[in-house]
């Protein structure tokens, strides 16, 4: 667990998930739209097999950030972040990138981060252009998945965006 001060001077603490976090990331997702929303148990099972891979941040009164996140298995130095969520109440906080930062501070010899983002999702790419600045290391959209191959009629386009190459000391 790290203890971290936000841009307004609240302390917030970074740590994996664990089971009994499960209820609580599903309904912090619920009450981030446009975030696709995922059933409990598959934030379970993302506290039982992903827990190094991604970060619970707990203010004082409960769950104000969840960033999931999973190693690809056909290139183990390239983690790829599924979902990044802050509350409300945490909202312009620097709490996002302090999660991203937390996570590849972690040690896990990663040299790629890979994410998607719609077009529409501004406050994400903002995130993770900002990630990159700090890393020093470069941000390029590097494939589509067309909204044709979503269930939902008009779901816009995810776009994969790809972060590194990272050093070992990032």
């Amino acid at each position: 667990m790290t203890v971290i001060e936000t841009r307004s001077r609240r302390s917030i603490r970074l740590r994996s998930p664990n089971l009994e976090d499960g209820i609580a990331i599903h309904q912090l997702i619920a009450s981030c739209p446009p975030l696709d929303l995922n059933s409990v148990y598959a934030y379970l099972i993302q506290a039982m097999h992903h827990a190094p891979t991604c970060v619970v941040a707990e203010g004082e009164n409960g769950l104000a950030g969840y960033l999931s996140a999973y190693l690809h298995p056909r290139q183990p130095r390239t983690l790829f972040i599924w979902q990044l969520a802050v509350s409300s109440a945490w909202r312009g906080d620097g709490l996002a990138l302090a999660m991203l930062r937390h996570l590849v501070g972690r040690g896990q010899n990663l040299r790629w981060l890979e994410t998607t983002i719609t077009p529409s999702n501004t406050a994400s790419l903002a995130v993770f252009r900002a990630l990159a600045r700090q890393l020093e290391i470069g941000i390029e959209p590097v494939s589509e998945l067309s909204g044709s191959l979503f269930p939902e009629s008009g779901h816009p386009p995810e776009t994969l965006y790809r972060l590194g190459p990272l050093t070992p000391a990032a």
